[in-house]
């Protein structure tokens, strides 16, 4: 995850690009498995850790 946290923070990629990247097979897995481990989706992780 940490590298998803990496990706999202200093990234413009969507979710999709980001799972692909990292290995998952979809962008939803990865939110599933995101969101269990961080308590918030990607996207809204991406929000809170924003500029």
């Amino acid at each position: 995850m940490y590298r998803v946290k990496v990706l999202l923070r200093e990234t413009p990629l969507s979710v999709q690009e980001i799972a692909v990247r990292v290995g998952y097979d979809t962008g939803s897995a990865l939110s599933r498995a995101f969101s269990g481990r961080e308590g918030v989706t990607p996207g809204a992780w991406r929000k809170l850790t924003g500029p």
